[in-house]
Protein backbone atom coordinates (compact mmCIF):
# COMPACT_ATOMS: atom_id res chain seq x y z
CA UNK A 1 0.00 0.00 0.00
CA UNK A 2 1.38 3.35 -0.88
CA UNK A 3 1.60 6.49 1.49
CA UNK A 4 -1.08 8.30 2.39
CA UNK A 5 -0.76 11.79 1.57
CA UNK A 6 -4.25 13.15 1.89
CA UNK A 7 -3.85 14.77 5.33
CA UNK A 8 -0.64 17.39 4.67
CA UNK A 9 -2.49 17.90 1.56
CA UNK A 10 -5.33 19.01 3.70
CA UNK A 11 -3.27 20.93 5.58
CA UNK A 12 -1.39 22.96 2.88
CA UNK A 13 -4.59 23.93 1.16
CA UNK A 14 -5.75 25.34 4.55
CA UNK A 15 -3.29 27.90 4.24
CA UNK A 16 -3.32 31.27 2.22
CA UNK A 17 -2.60 30.53 -1.48
CA UNK A 18 -5.29 29.23 -3.92
CA UNK A 19 -4.26 25.98 -5.78
CA UNK A 20 -7.58 25.44 -7.88
CA UNK A 21 -5.16 22.12 -9.24
CA UNK A 22 -6.94 18.76 -7.99
CA UNK A 23 -4.53 16.39 -5.38
CA UNK A 24 -4.64 14.27 -8.09
CA UNK A 25 -3.03 16.41 -10.22
CA UNK A 26 -0.38 17.68 -7.23
CA UNK A 27 0.37 13.56 -6.87
CA UNK A 28 1.38 13.46 -10.55
CA UNK A 29 3.39 16.31 -10.15
CA UNK A 30 5.16 15.16 -7.23
CA UNK A 31 5.83 11.48 -9.12
CA UNK A 32 7.28 13.16 -11.49
CA UNK A 33 9.81 15.43 -9.27
CA UNK A 34 11.01 12.44 -7.42
CA UNK A 35 11.79 10.45 -10.05
CA UNK A 36 14.37 13.03 -10.91
CA UNK A 37 15.64 13.25 -7.55
CA UNK A 38 19.12 11.56 -7.25
CA UNK A 39 19.81 10.80 -4.14
CA UNK A 40 21.33 7.32 -1.87
CA UNK A 41 19.24 6.82 1.35
CA UNK A 42 21.92 7.35 4.43
CA UNK A 43 21.57 5.00 7.40
CA UNK A 44 21.92 8.48 9.53
CA UNK A 45 19.99 10.55 7.90
CA UNK A 46 20.26 14.37 8.63
CA UNK A 47 17.98 17.47 7.81
CA UNK A 48 19.10 20.98 7.51
CA UNK A 49 16.33 23.48 7.65
CA UNK A 50 16.22 26.79 6.82
CA UNK A 51 14.13 29.07 7.73
CA UNK A 52 12.80 33.03 7.96
CA UNK A 53 10.35 34.81 6.63
CA UNK A 54 10.40 36.64 3.30
CA UNK A 55 12.91 38.69 2.67
CA UNK A 56 14.85 37.66 5.84
CA UNK A 57 18.15 36.61 4.12
CA UNK A 58 17.18 32.92 4.50
CA UNK A 59 17.89 32.13 0.90
CA UNK A 60 20.41 34.81 0.17
CA UNK A 61 22.15 34.51 3.50
CA UNK A 62 21.62 31.22 5.44
CA UNK A 63 21.49 28.43 2.37
CA UNK A 64 24.85 29.49 0.67
CA UNK A 65 26.44 29.67 4.34
CA UNK A 66 25.26 25.94 4.67
CA UNK A 67 25.90 24.38 1.34
CA UNK A 68 29.09 25.75 2.13
CA UNK A 69 30.00 23.75 5.22
CA UNK A 70 28.08 20.17 4.02
CA UNK A 71 29.17 18.10 1.29
CA UNK A 72 26.48 19.25 -0.87
CA UNK A 73 26.94 15.70 -2.93
CA UNK A 74 25.59 14.12 -0.10
CA UNK A 75 22.30 15.98 0.10
CA UNK A 76 19.39 17.07 -1.83
CA UNK A 77 18.14 20.51 -1.23
CA UNK A 78 14.33 20.85 -1.60
CA UNK A 79 12.66 24.34 -1.88
CA UNK A 80 9.19 25.16 -3.23
CA UNK A 81 10.86 27.20 -6.48
CA UNK A 82 11.92 24.00 -7.33
CA UNK A 83 8.05 22.78 -7.87
CA UNK A 84 6.71 25.54 -10.22
CA UNK A 85 7.98 24.26 -13.26
CA UNK A 86 5.21 21.43 -12.65
CA UNK A 87 2.61 23.50 -12.77
CA UNK A 88 0.60 22.71 -15.79
CA UNK A 89 1.09 26.32 -18.28
CA UNK A 90 2.84 28.07 -15.68
CA UNK A 91 4.24 30.28 -18.44
CA UNK A 92 0.59 31.74 -18.78
CA UNK A 93 1.56 33.61 -15.76
CA UNK A 94 3.32 37.21 -15.63
CA UNK A 95 7.17 35.98 -14.71
CA UNK A 96 6.78 38.86 -12.28
CA UNK A 97 3.74 36.92 -10.32
CA UNK A 98 4.84 33.17 -11.11
CA UNK A 99 5.63 32.26 -7.55
CA UNK A 100 2.82 33.79 -6.05
CA UNK A 101 0.15 32.22 -8.76
CA UNK A 102 1.67 28.65 -7.98
CA UNK A 103 2.27 28.94 -4.46
CA UNK A 104 -0.49 26.67 -3.40
CA UNK A 105 0.44 23.95 -5.87
CA UNK A 106 4.20 23.97 -5.85
CA UNK A 107 3.91 24.10 -1.55
CA UNK A 108 1.31 20.96 -1.88
CA UNK A 109 4.25 18.94 -4.45
CA UNK A 110 6.64 19.86 -1.98
CA UNK A 111 5.32 18.66 0.73
CA UNK A 112 4.55 15.39 -0.93
CA UNK A 113 7.70 15.48 -2.32
CA UNK A 114 9.51 16.09 1.11
CA UNK A 115 7.92 12.84 2.99
CA UNK A 116 8.98 10.64 -0.21
CA UNK A 117 12.45 11.69 0.55
CA UNK A 118 12.07 11.71 4.22
CA UNK A 119 10.74 7.92 4.23
CA UNK A 120 13.67 7.19 1.69
CA UNK A 121 16.32 8.24 4.42
CA UNK A 122 17.85 10.70 2.11
CA UNK A 123 20.02 13.76 3.42
CA UNK A 124 17.66 16.75 3.25
CA UNK A 125 18.98 20.62 2.94
CA UNK A 126 15.23 22.27 3.23
CA UNK A 127 14.84 25.94 2.22
CA UNK A 128 11.31 26.38 3.68
CA UNK A 129 10.50 28.32 6.74
CA UNK A 130 8.30 26.98 9.27
CA UNK A 131 5.10 27.09 8.46
CA UNK A 132 1.39 25.96 10.47
CA UNK A 133 2.04 23.83 13.61
CA UNK A 134 0.26 21.31 11.51
CA UNK A 135 2.32 21.20 9.08
CA UNK A 136 5.28 21.30 11.55
CA UNK A 137 3.66 18.12 13.05
CA UNK A 138 3.58 16.14 10.29
CA UNK A 139 7.09 16.92 9.41
CA UNK A 140 8.78 16.23 12.74
CA UNK A 141 6.90 13.00 13.08
CA UNK A 142 7.70 11.67 9.80
CA UNK A 143 11.59 12.70 10.69
CA UNK A 144 11.59 10.88 14.15
CA UNK A 145 10.51 7.85 12.62
CA UNK A 146 13.04 7.33 9.96
CA UNK A 147 15.00 8.47 12.55
CA UNK A 148 16.66 11.62 11.59
CA UNK A 149 18.84 13.78 13.02
CA UNK A 150 17.16 17.39 12.64
CA UNK A 151 19.42 20.94 12.68
CA UNK A 152 18.02 24.09 12.10
CA UNK A 153 19.42 27.45 11.09
CA UNK A 154 16.39 30.66 11.35
CA UNK A 155 16.86 33.54 10.52
CA UNK A 156 15.67 36.22 13.21
CA UNK A 157 14.28 39.26 11.60
CA UNK A 158 12.21 42.47 12.37
CA UNK A 159 8.99 42.59 9.75
CA UNK A 160 10.86 46.20 8.98
CA UNK A 161 13.70 44.95 7.60
CA UNK A 162 12.34 41.72 5.54
CA UNK A 163 10.20 44.28 3.95
CA UNK A 164 12.94 46.83 2.71
CA UNK A 165 14.53 43.51 1.38
CA UNK A 166 11.42 42.42 -0.35
CA UNK A 167 10.99 46.22 -2.24
CA UNK A 168 14.76 46.38 -2.97
CA UNK A 169 14.61 43.10 -4.88
CA UNK A 170 11.20 43.89 -6.34
CA UNK A 171 13.16 46.63 -7.89
CA UNK A 172 16.27 44.88 -9.25
CA UNK A 173 14.42 42.01 -10.04
CA UNK A 174 10.51 42.76 -10.52
CA UNK A 175 9.15 39.59 -8.52
CA UNK A 176 6.79 40.65 -5.64
CA UNK A 177 5.21 39.15 -2.85
CA UNK A 178 1.68 39.49 -2.09
CA UNK A 179 1.17 41.18 1.88
CA UNK A 180 -0.69 37.96 2.63
CA UNK A 181 2.12 36.09 1.94
CA UNK A 182 4.27 38.51 3.97
CA UNK A 183 1.93 38.38 6.30
CA UNK A 184 1.73 34.41 7.03
CA UNK A 185 5.44 34.30 6.57
CA UNK A 186 5.93 36.38 9.43
CA UNK A 187 3.07 35.27 11.80
CA UNK A 188 4.01 31.60 12.05
CA UNK A 189 7.92 31.49 12.35
CA UNK A 190 6.91 31.95 16.34
CA UNK A 191 4.34 29.66 16.85
CA UNK A 192 6.08 26.95 15.10
CA UNK A 193 9.16 27.66 16.77
CA UNK A 194 7.40 27.35 20.06
CA UNK A 195 5.82 24.17 18.94
CA UNK A 196 9.37 22.24 17.92
CA UNK A 197 10.71 24.21 21.45
CA UNK A 198 8.11 21.99 22.73
CA UNK A 199 8.34 18.82 20.81
CA UNK A 200 11.72 18.75 19.38
CA UNK A 201 13.68 20.28 22.36
CA UNK A 202 17.11 18.89 21.85
CA UNK A 203 17.44 19.36 18.24
CA UNK A 204 20.19 22.04 17.60
CA UNK A 205 19.73 25.33 16.39
CA UNK A 206 21.35 28.77 15.01
CA UNK A 207 19.26 32.18 15.12
CA UNK A 208 20.92 34.77 13.23
CA UNK A 209 19.59 38.65 12.88
CA UNK A 210 20.16 40.40 10.05
CA UNK A 211 23.30 42.27 10.88
CA UNK A 212 25.14 40.67 13.30
CA UNK A 213 28.21 38.60 12.28
CA UNK A 214 27.40 35.77 14.80
CA UNK A 215 24.30 33.91 15.93
CA UNK A 216 21.85 35.75 18.60
CA UNK A 217 21.53 32.10 19.94
CA UNK A 218 23.30 28.59 19.04
CA UNK A 219 22.59 25.57 20.97
CA UNK A 220 19.06 23.15 21.79
CA UNK A 221 16.35 24.45 20.21
CA UNK A 222 14.27 24.49 23.61
CA UNK A 223 15.15 28.01 24.15
CA UNK A 224 14.89 29.48 20.46
CA UNK A 225 11.47 30.94 21.05
CA UNK A 226 12.88 34.14 23.57
CA UNK A 227 16.00 34.67 21.07
CA UNK A 228 13.51 34.81 18.32
CA UNK A 229 11.39 37.57 19.85
CA UNK A 230 14.37 39.05 20.73
CA UNK A 231 16.16 39.07 17.48
CA UNK A 232 12.96 40.44 15.72
CA UNK A 233 12.27 43.34 18.04
CA UNK A 234 15.84 44.28 17.66
CA UNK A 235 16.33 46.91 14.51
CA UNK A 236 20.14 47.82 14.05
CA UNK A 237 21.94 49.62 11.40
CA UNK A 238 23.82 47.38 8.63
CA UNK A 239 27.59 47.67 9.54
CA UNK A 240 28.66 44.78 7.42
CA UNK A 241 28.13 44.11 4.02
CA UNK A 242 26.45 41.14 2.76
CA UNK A 243 29.37 39.42 1.67
CA UNK A 244 30.99 40.11 4.76
CA UNK A 245 27.94 38.21 6.60
CA UNK A 246 27.84 35.49 4.73
CA UNK A 247 31.47 34.95 5.35
CA UNK A 248 30.45 35.32 8.96
CA UNK A 249 28.22 32.85 8.69
CA UNK A 250 30.20 30.12 7.03
CA UNK A 251 33.23 30.69 9.26
CA UNK A 252 31.08 29.72 12.07
CA UNK A 253 28.98 26.88 10.80
CA UNK A 254 31.95 25.54 9.21
CA UNK A 255 31.33 21.16 8.62
CA UNK A 256 27.44 20.86 9.67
Amino acid sequence: MGMDFSRILGIVRAMPWANELSDEAVLRAAEAAFAEVKFKPSETPKIIRIAGQSGSGKTTQLLPAVLASINADDYITVAVRDFVKFYPNAEKFDPKEVREKTNGFALAVLAVVLLKLIYARANIVLDLTLLTTEFEAEVLTALKHNGYERVYQIMAVPRSTSDKHIEKRERETGRSVSLVSKEFFFNVLEPATSFLAENDPKSSVSLWGAFKPEPLYSGEIELAPKFLSLGRAEILPQKHTEKELLKFKKKFLGNL
